[in-house]
């Protein structure tokens, strides 16, 4: 048993509501069509700018780029927001001056994708851990003193 931030106790089985949502990912199962590639980004197009042109059409549920990359990937919250972006933008649409365009990640390439999410959401999770486990160290560890509850010897 583990005892949560809210002060209960939790099952070590209960780790889906550990990360604010499902981990679907984590099993290695995942909803697949998800997934959209970007491509022909330049320096002035930024997250803001790709979810103004994609939203209207499909939700965006989270953007994996930053500016001035080339090319990048968007989560969508439906399969079908993600087929609707890429059938619209399918000859492409101008983004801050740069041709950009979209299509679906399908098979290894989008396995890859959520393996590679899931390793990240693992590695926060341990840092978090252990941000939140941490000993006896640090400006305390460098005291003069027994330490310890052991009270001061004269």
């Amino acid at each position: 048993e583990e005892k949560s931030s809210e002060g209960t106790k939790r099952r070590a089985g209960d780790s889906a509501e550990l990360e604010g949502g499902e981990d679907e990912e984590d099993d290695g199962k995942y909803e697949e069509g998800l997934i959209v590639k970007f491509a022909g980004c330049g320096e002035n197009c930024s997250r803001e700018d790709l979810k103004e042109v994609m939203n209207p059409v499909g939700t965006v549920a989270f953007i994996e780029y930053q500016r001035g990359q080339a090319d990048g990937f968007a989560r969508m919250e439906t399969a079908e927001g993600a087929a609707a972006v890429v059938a619209a933008f399918a000859s492409g649409v101008e983004i801050a001056g740069n041709q950009v365009s979209f299509e679906a990640v399908v098979g290894d390439e989008e396995r890859q994708f959520w393996q590679a999410l899931s390793a990240i959401r693992r590695q926060q999770k341990f840092s978090k851990q252990r941000r939140n486990n941490k000993s006896n160290t640090g400006w305390r560890a460098m005291l003069p003193g027994r330490g310890r509850g052991r009270g001061r010897r004269r």
